[in-house]
């Protein structure tokens, strides 16, 4: 695995970079390096402890971004010889039965071809994440879209001595997130699993949501 360099420090500059890359992180920490805001010592420190870490999870849980930067995931799914009212119709049983979404709670316009939604996903521990799902459908077409992606981490309350903490919910933006290298490496394992699982959940909804429509011919005829 290539690692950034320690002491031979080299510009990194992103062009036309379309995803919060491992390389990204290290040219965050390069910059605060240059700007003077951390010693050599200090930038030294970071590196190897974020080539650990990084080594730990055998590569960094890339996030795909958008022209601004913000987190957006983007899956096109082609269905030859379906047409957009078929599809339209599959994906809201789809929803239906996947997540218990019905048509009061989301815009769905068969005309337009789009479904809006608002969903959930479990994480680790304590954690969820939530975003905002479009589904832009053409005939033998469909594009599927996650945006708006946070995640909500809930703490019981608990006693601290003898003082009782309320139960406490914070939420984060995903585009808050990161660079994960600027933030408390305390964190880092943190947030790069979150990264990870975000990424498995969504695929796993993609790839059942695909399975669905493949088979869909199928489960009419039964």
């Amino acid at each position: 695995m290539k690692k950034f360099p320690l002491l031979i420090l080299l510009m990194f500059v992103a062009t036309n970079m379309f995803g919060q890359t491992s390389k990204l992180e290290e040219n965050a920490l390069y910059n605060k390096f240059m700007s003077k805001e951390l010693s050599k010592e200090m930038y030294s420190s970071f590196a190897v402890r974020w080539n650990k870490i990084i080594d730990d999870f055998k590569e960094y849980p890339e996030l795909p971004l958008d022209e601004d930067s913000v987190v957006h995931y983007t899956y096109v799914s082609d269905f030859p010889g379906v047409n957009k009212d078929h599809l339209f119709n599959q994906s809201m049983e789809f929803l239906a039965v996947k997540f218990g979404l019905y048509p009061s709670f989301m815009y769905a316009n068969k005309e337009d071809g789009r479904i809006i939604f608002d969903n959930s996903f479990e994480l680790i521990d304590n954690y969820t994440g939530f975003y905002t799902g479009i589904i832009t459908i053409i005939d033998e077409k469909i594009v599927f879209e996650f945006i708006n992606l946070s995640y909500q981490a809930f703490f019981k309350g608990h006693y601290s001595g003898n003082v009782w903490v309320e139960d406490k919910t914070v939420n984060t933006g995903i585009d808050t997130a990161y660079p994960v290298i600027l933030k408390d490496p305390a964190h880092w394992r943190l947030y790069l699993t979150l990264f990870e699982k975000t990424n498995s959940q969504i695929l796993t909804q993609i790839n059942s949501f695909r399975s669905f429509h493949t088979s869909y011919p199928l489960k009419r005829k039964l």
